[in-house]
């Protein structure tokens, strides 16, 4: 099992060495560096904004649902509509 494992481990790095291109130089490198860090930068940015609509998506749901409260002291006449307003939430 361990054999079979190692063929397998040294199959894949003939495959990544046979993939490497020694003709390049360290200018081309750089550029494809440059290239892939760049899309990477855009997919984190798009991942990132994707993040925060759905936390914001999230905070309004909450909000118009009662379960967030945007007061830190409720009176009696407010915690009175809050209960109200939560039990037609929960029957909904």
């Amino acid at each position: 099992m361990q054999l079979a494992d190692h063929y397998d481990y040294a199959a894949w790095s003939c495959e990544r060495l046979d993939d490497l291109t020694y003709g390049e130089t360290n200018e081309e490198r750089l550029n494809q560096t440059s290239v892939r860090l760049t899309v990477l930068e855009a997919d984190i940015r798009d991942g990132v904004q994707v993040l925060d609509e759905t936390a914001d998506q999230l905070r309004y749901g909450l909000m118009e649902l009662g379960g967030f409260m945007r007061d830190q002291t409720v009176t009696a006449a407010e915690r009175s509509h809050m209960f109200i307003q939560e039990r037609a939430n929960f029957v909904l």
